[in-house]
């Protein structure tokens, strides 16, 4: 099984093999830490596995309390970038909780945050960053929209967006995005300037109404 909506601190792509990631490592003696050796509860389990045969679930410890959220409020653990909608709120306001106090992987933010506007965010290419600014401008293609944070995208952080697949299209609420503040997560690319893709729309977190709407 694996927890529903989260994820361990990913190391960089470039991290020779064989090198310890010590991020990681803490994430798993912390979770180690709260189940070992106890009676836990799965709830919410998903119907079908992913693509490595893992099943999807919430876990609750003895007395209740919800382990995910307890990584995460402790920033040892990240919110996955297309967890379900199922308490998506919950884990967000507890990582930005731990972002805010420092806490874990979030004591060194610059590892894993970054604002868009930073000029030399394309370096951190191959790191799975959490990238937070404003949309200048949308465009679109039939499958693909373009959020642009800056004039120029041959220098500026850039998302791109895909349709999701499900009978929807990528591009049915880029009105409503040109102007919004938002925050993405993803694996950082360089193509030009600094990139993100993003399979669904709930792999954007709004954090304000876009202007205008």
């Amino acid at each position: 099984m694996r927890l529903a909506g989260l994820m361990p601190p990913l190391a960089p792509l470039d991290l020779a093999p064989g090198l310890p990631w010590p991020q990681g490592a803490a994430a798993r003696q912390a979770l180690l830490d709260l189940v070992t050796d106890r009676a836990v509860r799965l709830a919410d389990i998903a119907d079908t596995p992913d693509r490595h045969g893992r099943l999807a679930a919430r876990l609750y410890g003895p007395d209740g309390a919800w382990i995910g959220g307890a990584l995460v409020g402790a920033g040892h653990l990240i919110v996955a970038p297309e967890g379900g909608r199922a308490c998506r709120e919950r884990l967000l306001s507890l990582e930005a909780s731990a972002r805010a106090a420092g806490r874990g992987v979030w004591a060194a933010p610059s590892a894993y945050f970054a604002r868009a506007g930073d000029g030399e965010l394309r370096r951190r290419a191959g790191r799975y960053m959490v990238v937070e600014g404003r949309i200048r401008s949308v465009g679109a293609g039939r499958r693909l929209t373009f959020l642009n944070f800056g004039d120029d995208w041959r220098k500026d952080f850039t998302v791109l967006l895909y349709s999701s697949g499900r009978g929807g299209s990528a591009t049915a609420d880029r009105k409503s995005l040109s102007g919004a503040r938002i925050r993405v997560r993803g694996w950082l690319e360089s193509r030009g300037g600094a990139l993100i893709r993003v399979n669904s729309p709930d792999g954007i977190e709004r954090l304000d109404p876009a202007s205008g709407s």
